[in-house]
């Protein structure tokens, strides 16, 4: 028996193949089942997102960050990083 977390992933997987347009044929046949065995789920859920994601991934590219930006991310994530694994120990 397959864990329902487990088939809850696989059916978000074949949802989001299926909204990208690349399931094969069994796997649009295994997307059918789960969708019957999970009938909370809509067929069409992950459209809006693959659509989004084609659109962004089709403008202009962002631009780059200030390093400025950069070098006070950089250590706040050092130091976030270091109090962390200072809780850890």
């Amino acid at each position: 028996m397959v864990a329902p977390e487990d088939s809850t992933q696989r059916l978000a997987e074949l949802l989001a193949g299926e909204a990208l347009g690349d399931l094969d044929r069994a796997e649009r046949a295994e997307l059918d089942a789960l969708l019957r065995a999970e009938p909370g789920h809509r067929r069409d859920e992950f459209r809006p997102i693959a659509a989004l994601t084609r659109a962004a991934l089709r403008g202009p590219a962002p631009a780059p960050m200030p390093q400025k930006l950069r070098s006070a991310l950089q250590r706040t994530a050092e130091d976030w990083t270091a109090r962390a694994v200072q809780r850890a120990r």
